[in-house]
């Protein structure tokens, strides 16, 4: 018995119809069928997805892509420094004020960043936030918030304890900063792991030319692009380079770029 099953055995693979074609000529037409299976119109019978499972390519991924692409939260901050700027009353009750700040009304330490001293500060700081913050939010509006939030309290926190002399501070200026330095750093190491040398010499000029303003603004005591002496103010190159280590840092750290390996 035993001899005669493993013979039965031995001759079972003659039995299949010659006409089946080998397994490698299906695992070719099986990957094929998957590779398109969402071009082809549904059909039982061929066991192609039913519309529903796909229905996300048809509908919700274009607008996914779409607000990615729209900076809300910049947007919103833009809106809201304007807005803080028109109505009466609201810079003095927000900026960031020593004095305030000792008597408990520590909310000034964040809420000093979205106030302004002149309507030429106003712009400069916005329309570098809004630029910034959309390509910052094109990536991720986690990490956005994050190098905002992590930005203005690090600036707060140095002009507390490194100049105690200052008692007010307003403007988005150190934000703009760190979000420059959060694009930098990701468009940079993005360059580098992807070999492509011309941008990433790019990224470094303009990165350099950033270095060097703050160098002048440290060696002249004014600013590079606002009017300061009209607005009455000082600038403070300091909250420029601690916004710009904190955004280097929100790039080396919590990065959400994935680098392809080569």
């Amino acid at each position: 018995m035993t001899g005669t099953n493993v013979g039965q055995a031995a001759r079972l693979p003659k039995r299949f119809p010659t006409s089946q074609p080998p397994l490698a000529q299906q695992d070719g037409c099986n990957q094929f069928r998957v590779r398109n299976c969402l071009h082809e119109p549904y059909s039982a019978d061929r066991g192609s997805p039913r519309p529903e499972s796909r229905s996300w390519q048809a509908g919700s991924l274009p607008y996914t892509l779409a607000a990615r692409r729209l900076p809300v939260a910049s947007l919103l901050f833009v809106v809201l420094a304007a807005a803080l700027y028109a109505l009466p009353g609201a810079s003095d009750c927000l900026q960031y004020d020593r004095t305030a700040i000792l008597h408990g009304e520590v909310w000034r330490a964040l809420t000093g960043h979205l106030v302004h001293w002149s309507g030429d500060q106003l712009l400069w700081d916005c329309l570098a936030l809004g630029f910034l913050g959309w390509l910052c939010e094109r990536e991720s509006l986690a990490s956005f918030l994050r190098c905002f939030v992590l930005s203005a309290l690090l600036i707060s926190l140095t002009l507390w304890f490194a100049a105690p002399w200052m008692t007010t501070y307003r403007g988005l200026s150190g934000i703009d900063s760190a979000l420059f330095a959060l694009v930098a750093v990701r468009l940079g190491r993005e360059a580098f792991f992807d070999r492509h040398w011309m941008k990433f010499a790019l990224v470094a000029t303009v990165a350099g030319g950033f270095a060097s303003k703050v160098g002048y603004e440290f060696a002249s005591g004014a600013t590079l692009f606002v009017d300061s002496s009209a607005g009455g103010m000082i600038p403070v190159p300091l909250a420029h380079v601690v916004g710009a280590l904190a955004g280097i840092a929100c790039g080396l750290f919590w990065s959400t770029t994935i680098c392809r390996a080569r």
